[in-house]
């Protein structure tokens, strides 16, 4: 038991030295960061509805009013002046203010719109050589597409957005009158340009 008790006592004497005592101790600094991300926040719409006209087109637009009537007063049937459908195949419109973008304070945005992929085509829902489709392409933007963002005072900022109009073989052709839908865009607002 003595023997057994003495060779305990080493052990222990041997290994606490072996703790205190290192033989070649290495140190080291690392550098801590951290990154806040900036604070954005999007506002849009759910749904663009755009009204293209035969003005747009290039045909005759407007209308022509009577004065007035008692109730008995014929209307005038007489054909307007060069009444015509338009013959474009393509038309831009405006969208003044599709987007604003605030964030924390020393934040900047770039705002990017884009067609969605598989989605930049609208169509007129009929089948056949009824089918009129019309392809959707962003033009320049209007208003501020980039700038500092501010927690009061958002970038706003709008687009054209071209349409070119096609049949069922994708040849360019005269838009018939209906609605077209099926399109997506989207708006992208990338912090710190």
């Amino acid at each position: 038991m003595k023997k057994v008790l003495a060779i305990l006592t080493a052990a222990v004497a041997l290994g606490s030295s072996i703790l205190t005592a290192p033989a070649n101790a290495v140190e080291q600094q690392v550098n801590v960061q951290v990154t806040v991300d900036p604070v954005i926040y999007l506002r849009t719409f759910k749904t663009i509805d755009l009204r293209i006209t035969q003005g747009n087109l290039g045909g005759t637009d407007g209308d022509q009013i009577q004065e007035t009537t008692d109730g008995s007063t014929l209307i005038d049937r007489t054909p307007p002046e060069a009444l015509t459908t338009g013959g474009a195949t393509s038309v831009e419109k405006d969208v003044n203010e599709l987007f604003a973008v605030w964030g924390n304070t020393g934040t900047s945005v770039q705002v990017t719109v884009v067609p969605v992929e598989g989605s930049d085509t609208l169509t007129n829902g009929a089948t056949g050589t009824a089918l009129r489709k019309a392809k959707v392409t962003v033009g320049s933007y209007i208003g501020n597409s980039t700038g500092a963002l501010g927690p009061e005072t958002p970038v706003v900022g709008g687009v054209k957005l071209s349409f070119a109009f096609m049949n069922s073989t994708d040849s360019a052709t005269k838009p018939t009158a209906g609605v077209y839908t099926g399109g997506k865009i989207k708006v992208i607002a990338v912090p710190g340009i």
